[in-house]
């Protein structure tokens, strides 16, 4: 089911049965974000802490997000990497903790609340289930070479892994009344760019 918003010139979330996983960006854009209206933000507010807990976006989208739910008026609260979330890992089979991107509660067009639990990945990382619900990973490499394996590998088991993440905020989320959802170019820039569920 979409979990989309409306308002604004921004397409909020997509959605989750398609945009189910995504791989590790290790080149990635980051730094600090200091909202001009703290008072709605968790992390400056003391709402959840008795101190401030800076912003650090991980992404140019993050940074874009990060400012959009800033300035957009029907943002009414929201918070950068302010929840963590328990889950269990098959792969090392160990305990860890998932920290999500974005917790937000914004007024929707018709007045009603809407809680969202965002995670931000780009389109070209992210995965899809085929139509029994099973991940599709990508296909191994033509060139069975050293290096073309193991990057193959890391991917499949970064995807595996980001899965056990978001299935635990799935469950996360419903549990307290949120809507996990994830969120790529496509929707941070309104690109519109559609790729077939497997």
């Amino acid at each position: 089911m979409p979990c989309g918003l409306d308002f604004g010139p921004v397409p909020f979330c997509v959605d989750t049965d398609k945009y189910c996983m995504s791989t590790f960006n290790k080149k990635y854009y980051q730094g600090q974000f200091y909202p001009r209206h703290p008072e709605k933000c968790l992390n400056y507010n003391h709402k959840l802490w008795d101190r401030e807990q800076p912003i650090t976006y991980r992404s140019s989208w993050e940074q874009i997000l990060c400012n959009f739910c800033d300035i957009e008026v029907n943002v009414l609260a929201w918070g950068s990497e302010v929840v963590e979330i328990p889950y269990y890992s098959e792969i090392d089979g160990r305990n860890h903790k998932y920290i999500l991107d974005f917790l937000m509660i914004v007024r929707k067009k018709d007045g009603t609340l809407g809680k969202w639990a965002v995670e931000v990945k780009p389109d070209s990382q992210a995965a899809y289930l085929d139509k029994f619900g099973n991940v599709v990973y990508p296909p191994a490499p033509k060139k069975k070479t050293q290096k073309a394996l193991a990057k193959w590998q890391e991917k499949c088991q970064v995807i595996r892994r980001n899965g056990e993440k978001w299935e635990a905020a799935k469950k996360w989320a419903k549990k307290r009344g949120f809507t996990f959802c994830i969120k790529t170019e496509n929707e941070i820039f309104g690109l519109g760019r559609e790729k077939k569920q497997v």
